[in-house]
């Protein structure tokens, strides 16, 4: 009979509990790679790999880009965490708002693709937060294509946006640009199975939606 696949999740207390449940109901059980064949079901955990693991995460201004990109980070074992914003920021002596003519958007997105293929070359799973467009988001996806990339897109309703935006620092804070913004992104083309709703999820929701479903992978 051919077994049925269930999906564990990274979370460590959730694989002590297979391992008790394996040793309980004295199972055989044969180790092969990353995948635990037992005479009942397959098991295949996430927690091992042998590719390195990209994580995109955009969406409208207060949305919560960075608070989910903290969360999938935190629950890696190796990672290295990007806020664009703060990539974007480094420039000092004639910075220039992204939105605006005479940017460094290339200087940028050079800095941004040259910390990504470094912590790659380390062995570090990467969390890459921005407003992306879709031109950049195939950029990552074909300068990395050795590494499995979820894409999330956050979105949410007008009406929560608004209230996020205010929870954020003072001087963070978009006002009536954070609108401008969600509209923005509406308009972007990417693909439905990308676009995760937030207006009515918790954090911890949403960082584990990202990290146990596999329609976000590009």
């Amino acid at each position: 009979m051919v077994p049925k696949t269930i999906v564990i999740s990274t979370s460590p207390w959730v694989q002590m509990f297979f391992c008790f449940y394996i040793i309980q109901h004295n199972f055989s059980c044969v180790k092969q790679k990353n995948t635990f064949v037992l005479n009942r079901f397959c098991v295949i955990v996430l927690k091992r790999r042998y590719y390195e693991q990209d994580f995109l995460i955009t969406g409208p201004a207060g949305v919560g880009k960075s608070t989910i990109s903290k969360l999938i980070a935190k629950n890696m074992d190796k990672s290295v965490l990007i806020e664009g914003d703060d990539i974007y920021h480094l420039v000092v002596g004639g910075y220039v708002s992204p939105w605006k003519e005479g940017n460094h958007l290339k200087l940028f997105w050079e800095n941004c693709k040259s910390l990504i293929k470094n912590a790659i070359e380390n062995g570090y799973d990467v969390v890459f937060n921005y407003i992306l467009n879709e031109k950049q988001v195939e950029d990552i996806k074909k300068s990395f294509s050795e590494c499995e990339i979820k894409f999330v897109c956050l979105m949410v309703d007008e009406i929560t946006i608004v209230k996020r935006d205010k929870l954020r620092p003072e001087d963070c804070q978009m006002g009536e640009r954070a609108l401008v913004l969600l509209n923005k992104m509406r308009s972007r083309n990417f693909d439905k199975n990308n676009i995760l709703d937030t207006s009515k999820m918790s954090a911890e929701e949403t960082y584990m939606e990202i990290l146990s479903n596999s329609q976000y992978i590009i």
